[in-house]
């Protein structure tokens, strides 16, 4: 062969080479991709985080020159765009904390926006990290308590402490608890208070018919009926007692109506907790829900409805102050309308709600200390880490004592935490490197090759500095190509 030859043999063979490489590495033809981002380019494979606001513009330390992105608000989001579909995925965030107790990492799982679906895995909890209580472990469960009272998981899950103060973590723990001091009582608890959108009444009952009503105006109905659901389960159980469904096709009348009204009833119920929920959108204001129970309360939320913008449709809903209850650490107030801005009175004093459509948070300066809260306008949603109630009289604590852990818990509150099993972060210095595995088949999705995420840090925007991530590292997995099962894909394709 001439040199030329030679040349040209050498530089095909590189060319292959390349190409292999590429094949093996960036295509996965090895089982596994890797990629990082380290903020110091224009995102490729693995994006920045949004939205700005939560995600502040990318910075640079000017000492030793590394770049990094500071979240100070949650939730916020990245994407992976992979080569092609891989069924398991680890990605690492390299991170300063300061001072925020819980992160997540969530994959998303579906393309729908309107449905909230996401798997969450956790990157740290100092809750537990950081806890030098007892500690108690099976395949399952991590059991922290503050007093040596149980030997085993078992022997706790068996025989669960009550109103004794229980975090939870990445597990939801739902006993079928009995209150000894309950008994049936005649009457009906009614609310009258306008609600609007999707709630979670929760309700004991006790040798007595659960019975449920509720009225309501659909503000939308010229454009097409909002449909509701309404199901009741036994807390504890994962079934269903019923599911009531409306269309919205017919009102109190029997015909097309934006007022509609109906109930439910089930009998020889155990005695115990049951969850009622209604889902519907916030097109639906509830003028009046009436019940059989005496201990009702509403889980996390109340949307306190007005008519400052509705007056055309909802003549009959007047905004009138409001005053519920609680005992949770915190209380946040967003007015979904200017005709909600105002003080909001607490028992230490007022907040001043200035602007729509913004949060402002409440902190209980006594941890689980009872408060009312005044709102004087609605058109206000309320959110907290436990529960609402519209009177003293009606309320109980449906978990008997069990709260997941968030920024807001305080440890002495507690005397147990109970969380899944979970690898605790690697931390170097200020530094913290934490990696949670997902299960990509479980993402339903058009596109199997972008993954989206998302953290979660709930309170995140009230902690000084923020969360400061200096890299992302996806490594994605999959069956390697082999002389063997390349040859079965090829066939499989042909057939």
């Amino acid at each position: 062969m001439t040199m030329q030859q030679w040349w040209r043999l050498a530089l095909a063979a590189s060319g292959l080479l390349v190409i292999a490489y590429i094949g093996w590495r960036y295509y996965g033809m090895n089982g596994e991709f890797r990629a990082a981002y380290y903020f110091d380019t224009t995102a490729n494979v693995i994006s920045q985080f949004t939205p700005r606001g939560r995600a502040l513009d990318r910075e640079q330390n000017a000492e030793n020159g590394e770049y990094y992105q500071r979240l100070i608000g949650e939730p916020v989001y990245f994407s992976i765009n992979l080569p092609s579909a891989y069924p398991q995925a680890d990605v690492t965030l390299e991170y300063q904390n300061p001072h925020q107790p819980v992160v997540q990492l969530g994959l998303r799982l579906s393309d729908d926006d309107t449905v909230w679906a996401f798997d969450f895995k956790p990157l740290e909890n100092k809750f537990i990290d950081n806890s030098t209580w007892e500690r108690l472990e099976d395949d399952q469960y991590i059991v922290l308590q503050r007093t040596p009272t149980y030997t085993s998981v078992t022997d706790f899950l068996t025989h669960p402490p009550v109103n004794a103060g229980v975090g939870t973590f990445l597990t939801t723990i739902e006993f079928p608890f009995v209150d000894l001091d309950y008994h049936a009582q005649p009457g009906s608890t009614v609310i009258d208070q306008p609600l609007r959108g999707a709630h979670t009444m929760m309700v004991y009952v006790q040798d007595e018919p659960l019975q449920v009503g509720w009225t309501y105006r659909d503000i939308n109905f010229a454009a097409g009926p909002d449909p509701l659901t309404v199901a009741v389960r036994h807390l504890g159980e994962d079934i269903w007692l019923n599911t009531y469904q409306e269309d919205g096709d017919e009102g109190i009348t029997g015909t097309a109506s934006p007022v509609r009204s109906d109930e439910l009833t089930l009998t020889d119920l155990p005695e115990g907790v049951y969850e009622v929920s209604f889902s519907g959108s916030d097109d639906i204001f509830f003028t009046e829900i009436v019940t059989s129970q005496h201990r009702v309360v509403f889980k996390n939320k109340l949307h306190l409805a007005g008519a400052a913008e509705y007056t055309t449709v909802l003549p009959d809903i007047v905004t009138t102050p409001a005053t519920v209850y609680t005992r949770s650490n915190y209380v946040t107030m967003n007015a979904k309308h200017p005709g909600g801005l105002g003080e909001v009175q607490f028992y230490d004093g007022p907040l001043v709600v200035a602007k729509a459509n913004s949060l402002y948070l409440w902190r209980n300066p006594i941890a689980g200390f009872e408060t009312t809260v005044a709102v004087p306008h609605n058109d206000m949603e309320l959110t907290n880490d436990s529960f609402f109630s519209f009177s003293k009289d009606t309320w109980f604590d449906p978990q008997f004592g069990f709260q997941p852990l968030n920024q807001y818990t305080r440890l002495e509150q507690l005397n147990y935490i109970i969380t899944a099993r979970y690898a605790q972060p690697e931390r170097i210095r200020s530094w913290t490197t934490a990696t949670a595995s997902f299960d990509v088949t479980q993402a339903h999705r058009a596109d199997a090759t972008t993954l989206d995420f998302i953290i979660s840090a709930p309170g995140l925007d009230t902690m000084p500095e923020g969360i400061k991530v200096r890299s992302i590292t996806v490594v994605a997995h999959k069956e390697p190509i082999t002389w063997h099962n390349a040859w079965e894909r090829f066939t499989a394709k042909l057939w």
